[in-house]
């Protein structure tokens, strides 16, 4: 299970573990882990093979280890405005992104390898819901009411 919490800290927890230990009071090296920032997870976290991609309410992204919590990067360019929706992956020509709505506006494109922008598609106002891939097109939910 990974979960971020209003600590800062985002969890990796073993769930066989934690049937076994339901009082969940300590973290067991080797099987789970936390990672610390310095600002809210409120977002759902996005799981893609042997990474999981996970944002805080202050704009940053961090691509993290599955296995060992280790950071393979984080965006060195926060988003402007807080991510409260998940992720999601995109096939661009460059190869894959992720398409990260911003609570202020703006849904950004990131680069899976480096966290690096690719480029923003604007919107009026913030988008607080996750984006939705259909057919190679990318539908989102603005806050004043558009569907873009």
């Amino acid at each position: 299970l990974f979960i971020g919490d209003f600590d800062g800290d985002f969890h990796a927890l073993d769930l066989r573990v934690r049937r076994s230990d339901p009082e969940g009071n300590r973290i067991l090296p080797g099987k789970e882990w936390i990672y610390k920032s310095d600002s809210w997870f409120w977002a759902p976290a996005l799981v893609d093979g042997g990474s999981v991609y996970a944002s805080n309410l202050a704009g940053e992204i961090f691509k993290l280890d599955v296995e060992s919590g280790n950071s393979e990067w984080f965006n060195p360019d926060p988003i402007d405005g807080q991510i409260v929706a998940a992720p999601i992956l995109i096939d661009i020509p460059e190869g894959r992104a992720l398409a990260v709505p911003s609570g202020h506006k703006d849904v950004w494109v990131i680069d899976t390898l480096t966290g690096q922008g690719f480029q923003q598609f604007p919107t009026k106002a913030g988008v607080k819901s996750t984006p939705l891939l259909v057919d190679e097109l990318i539908f989102v939910y603005t806050l004043d009411d558009e569907l873009i």
